[in-house]
């Protein structure tokens, strides 16, 4: 993999105790957040937001897709 990107501090941490020697980057989504860098995707089974996480989400991934398409 070239890129892993966690939602959560708790499962980067988990990916970072697995990936070994890797030379992927890893990363939260959330760095990628215009408005709110390195911050957990909330889940919105437990905070009920599922409108404003689907929000987070694309313009992370926004972000994250030109960093990609820039490099």
């Amino acid at each position: 993999f070239d890129w892993i990107i966690a939602m959560d501090t708790s499962n980067l941490r988990d990916i970072k105790s697995m990936a070994g020697d890797t030379k992927a980057k890893i990363h939260l989504l959330r760095e990628f957040d215009p408005f709110d860098t390195g911050m957990d995707v909330p889940d919105p089974f437990y905070t009920g937001g599922f409108e404003g996480v689907y929000e987070i989400i694309e313009r992370s991934c926004d972000v994250f897709l030109e960093k990609v398409l820039s490099s």
